[in-house]
């Protein structure tokens, strides 16, 4: 019924709506609603990381799955698992918000794995990495947009916005009425681990990529209260952390084919760096500290979208999916941890603790990524 580019759009449009909710809306309020109710910030860290152990569990699964329902229906069972998590709020108590993560986690795998595998076989070698660019784009605008809604409003409705936007999302997915299986067998599978060596910065960056973007986007409002801010202008700080990973990540498709990956993997280590050096030094500035996470987001962005340009580029197509779903498990493994440790320097240690770890994270990535480079 559609051609390749009309589908692209469908996928991009439900997969952009489905980052808005899953990413961008319901950690920070499910923090901020288990707040409310008196929750200590140490529990709503393990609440936090429900929904990425159960990425981390889906995962292996995937491939099989898409083998089995088809790509695009991935995406359908994507959204009504995400509408079915928001509807558990309901009634906010812990056993529900445990519901609701694991539901909205499970939504989570299938649709990124399903989506960034679709743009990659859909897309033409030439322009891969400009169009996984525009992918994770919108992926960065969701994460921006999201917290938006907190600076305009009140924590129920929100809630009636995510049900909204979630409805849009299975809409456009229900739209690609193709099948689209996935056709790889169990020896392309078995092949990926002689693969690993030839990506594992892909991995490792996944892994760093999802540990500091969950920890920052569900509890930075938290480290930022510390220092005096608001609610609200905390979420204008995610926003800029959201922004600045959807508008450098289009410019970083376009360096990928031109300069190479490796290359945008240590300048993408370097800005987040100078970030967490000027987060460090800044004055308790709302308009610096802005710009500050502009920068810090979209180096932070950049290392999952890097680790997708790789795999798509030195993976065989017939093992894309497998390869998707291994960097999907890194993020995740990387964004169960996030959560929780931050969450515990916030509750015991003084915040600055938080930057002095990604500083070290990001230096040996950088390290890595340089000794690749002079082997080259």
């Amino acid at each position: 019924m559609f051609n390749n580019n009309q589908r692209l759009i469908l996928i991009l449009s439900g997969s952009f709506l489905s980052q808005i909710v899953q990413v961008g809306v319901f950690p920070l309020f499910l923090a901020q609603k288990l707040h409310v109710a008196g929750v200590s910030l140490s529990i709503i860290g393990w609440l936090l990381a429900v929904q990425w152990i159960v990425v981390l569990v889906i995962a292996p699964l995937v491939p099989a799955l898409s083998r089995m329902m088809g790509l695009a229906n991935l995406n359908k069972v994507s959204g009504f698992l995400t509408l079915a998590g928001l509807l558990c709020l309901v009634t906010p108590n812990l056993p529900f918000a445990i519901l609701a993560s694991g539901f909205v986690g499970a939504g989570l795998i299938l649709r990124w794995v399903a989506c960034d595998t679709l743009v990659v076989k859909l897309s033409r070698p030439a322009n891969v990495g400009r169009l996984i660019g525009v992918h994770e784009t919108l992926m960065g605008f969701g994460i921006a947009v999201g917290p938006l809604l907190f600076t305009v409003y009140l924590l129920d409705e929100i809630f009636y916005a995510a049900i909204f936007i979630t409805i849009l999302s299975i809409l456009a997915f229900l739209l690609n009425f193709q099948h689209f299986k996935h056709t790889e067998d169990r020896k392309n599978i078995a092949l990926l681990k002689s693969d690993y060596p030839i990506i594992k910065i892909a991995f490792l960056i996944a892994l760093v990529g999802g540990f500091i973007e969950t920890a920052s986007v569900a509890l930075f409002p938290f480290y930022f209260a510390i220092d005096g801010f608001s609610i609200k202008q905390s979420a204008w700080f995610i926003s800029a952390f959201g922004l600045g990973g959807t508008l450098l990540q289009l410019p970083l498709g376009f360096l990928v084919d031109k300069v190479g990956y490796r290359h945008a993997q240590l300048l993408a280590c370097l800005l987040g760096l100078a970030g967490v050096l000027g987060l460090y030094y800044s004055p308790s500035s709302f308009v610096v500290i802005y710009g500050i996470l502009f920068m810090f987001g979209g180096a932070v962005g950049a290392f999952n979208t890097l680790a997708v340009i790789q795999a798509g580029s030195q993976i065989n197509e017939n093992r894309s999916a497998s390869a998707m779903a291994f960097i999907a498990m890194c993020y995740t493994t990387g964004s169960i941890f996030g959560p929780i440790v931050t969450a515990n320097i916030l509750n015991h240690l003084p915040n600055d603790i938080l930057l002095l770890i990604y500083f070290l994270i990001i230096t040996v990535i950088s390290i890595i990524i340089g000794k690749e480079l002079l082997k080259a």
